[in-house]
């Protein structure tokens, strides 16, 4: 029995130069037929072998069909299912492993995200304290943050303090973004950056985010080689 499951797909991927060159010289109702059976397909999975649906499916006389059908039959390979287009079984299976890849990083952000929320549950001094440790003490006597996270919009930058901030204090909090998440993408990255700096009432912009991001990783990777 075929699994109907895989069918469900609503597009495939259709390249104008390769429909053009692969089909050049090919009659304009042909041409039609074809596309229509590759949509059919697509949907449904492989073309019965039978004449009278072919006739119901294409439409028109049995001899206008099957002359049709003629000229179309090298394009598909017959299987014990019925006949597929092997490109287009290509396409449906780069659609399965991209979007069972998409499912596995989904999962692999959504646990992050409950992680992430447990630990910014706790008392924020222990993020201070981390960072302390990696800077030598160079966030003491800066306010602390343990203040109800509510009062801050996460998704904007804190106002500029009067003291200036050292680089590797971006760099760090850079760091320890980076290590908390764990598909590494850039995106989520930069928001956990964001959200770090928002909490220790640190200024920050765009500029500021890539390359202290960019730094923590070309440090990472010195470490490691």
């Amino acid at each position: 029995m075929r699994d109907s499951s895989i069918y469900t797909s609503p597009a495939f991927q259709f390249y104008p130069g390769d429909w053009l060159s692969s089909t050049l010289g090919m009659p304009w109702d042909v041409k039609g037929v074809y596309i229509d059976l590759l949509a059919w397909s697509w949907n449904n999975g492989p073309l019965p072998d039978n004449a009278r649906w072919r006739q119901r499916i294409i439409g028109g006389d049995a001899k206008t069909v099957e002359r049709l059908w003629f000229a179309l039959r090298p394009r598909w390979t017959k299987t014990p299912d019925g006949w597929i287009n092997l490109r287009l079984e290509k396409q449906r299976d780069i659609q399965r492993v991209f979007s069972v890849r998409g499912t596995k990083g989904a999962a692999a952000k959504h646990a992050s995200s409950r992680a992430s929320s447990k630990t910014s549950s706790r008392p924020q001094a222990g993020v201070k304290q981390v960072l302390n440790g990696v800077l030598g003490g160079v966030l003491e006597g800066w306010p602390s943050s343990s203040s109800s996270s509510s009062s801050l919009d996460q998704d904007q930058p804190a106002a500029p303090r009067p003291v200036s901030v050292p680089f590797k204090v971006y760099v760090a909090i850079a760091a320890q973004a980076i290590a908390d998440e764990p598909t590494d993408d850039l995106g989520a990255i930069a928001e956990g950056f964001k959200t770090a700096c928002a909490r220790q009432h640190l200024p920050y912009d765009v500029t500021l985010t890539q390359k202290a991001i960019d730094a923590a990783r070309v440090a990472r990777a010195r470490t490691r080689a």
